[in-house]
């Protein structure tokens, strides 16, 4: 629906600058009295003297600005369904990939957003009803849209998808959809564990001496054959879904920058040394992966307060296997002697 605005139609989060609805187009809302018609691939301005036709459509109208390219015509090609006064939730850890995910394709549907950290997340206790209620497993995200609650990052984007539809993140053959889904499901079991372990031994020193020196090869040989079978996936492409960005690649991004801020980079030079590159390039994940740089020196002291049973970070499924697997099953049995390690907590 064509409405007069004299403010955006689109709210944008306080911290969220402008970002591109298409491509490398950028998407920024519009001050003044005009028209604004948010489409697929253009926002277009009309100018307040053209006249509305009944049913709020444009009668006629001239095309004075158009941030992304339009149809050849100037015609508006599809409107967003995005008309909410209020942004959606999201509870969220800067340092989180799931989250990431989430934040990277909200910003690439350019839809308004609320952060928020939750209490508690540190130590599994304390966490406020709101966000226990959208996250019944006390984990990060949960998004709540209005009286939706959604939980569990590949749920939430799937509501996303469904809800927002475009820009489209999925492909839209079968196919290739099926093929988006299961590099998601790679990177959120088998290599966010990785990171996660790297992380429990650079900034939660639960490990050292000889058994750390194991953990880290370990981990180090585990990536280098995660970014083998990537590089197959990619192939030829400029992205893993084909020719435009979506569900996969915003996927991998933050995996592959948490193993670039631990030293383990693609090869210089590589097929996926460029895609990074070009993801990085994007404002949607170049903020996404500011925020998290930002909030690594909330990490500094985490260590001591492990020592005291006051943080206490979660061990389930896939990472409880790759510590296992990887040699660390000590680590485990002393976590749970020491009573700093915790796993999923039961429904209420």
């Amino acid at each position: 629906m064509i409405r007069q605005a004299s403010r955006p139609s689109r709210r944008l989060a306080k911290d969220q600058p402008d970002f591109p609805r298409d491509g490398g187009a950028r998407y920024r809302p519009h001050n003044g009295p005009n028209i604004h018609v948010y489409t697929k691939k253009s926002t277009v301005t009309l100018t307040k003297k053209h006249k509305i036709g009944r049913h709020g459509k444009a009668r006629s109208f001239r095309l004075t600005s158009c941030n992304v390219p339009a149809d050849k015509r100037g015609r508006a090609v599809h409107q967003s369904t995005h008309t909410k006064e209020f942004p959606v939730i999201l509870f969220e850890h800067p340092l989180s990939p799931y989250a990431q995910k989430i934040k990277i394709a909200l910003r690439e549907k350019g839809l308004a957003f609320d952060r928020r950290v939750p209490d508690g997340l540190g130590n599994g206790a304390g966490y406020s009803a709101d966000f226990r209620g959208a996250s019944p497993r006390a984990e990060v995200p949960a998004l709540i849209d209005g009286d939706v609650q959604v939980f569990d990052s590949t749920i939430i984007l799937e509501y996303l998808e469904e809800k927002w539809p475009e820009p489209a993140l999925l492909p839209r053959d079968p196919a290739d959809r099926a093929r988006a889904r299961m590099i998601e499901d790679v990177m959120d079991t088998h290599y966010e564990a990785i990171n996660w372990g790297l992380i429990e031994m650079r900034f939660m020193g639960r490990v050292q001496g000889a058994l750390g020196e194991q953990l880290r090869v370990r981990a180090e040989q585990q990536a280098a054959a995660w970014r083998r079978w990537l590089t197959a996936q990619l192939g030829d492409a400029p992205w893993f879904g084909g020719s435009a960005f979506g569900r996969a690649d915003l996927a991998v991004i933050p995996n592959l920058n948490g193993s670039i801020s631990f030293g383990i980079p693609p090869e210089p030079g590589s097929k996926l040394a460029r895609w990074v590159a070009r993801a990085n390039a994007r404002p949607a994940v170049a903020q996404t992966e500011h925020e998290a740089s930002a909030s690594i020196d909330g990490l500094n002291g985490v260590e001591q307060l492990i020592e005291q049973g006051l943080f206490k970070r979660e061990y389930r499924d896939h990472r409880l296997e790759w510590m296992i697997k990887s040699g660390g099953l000590q680590v485990v049995i002393d976590g749970i002697a020491k009573d700093n390690i915790r796993f999923t907590p039961d429904f209420d």
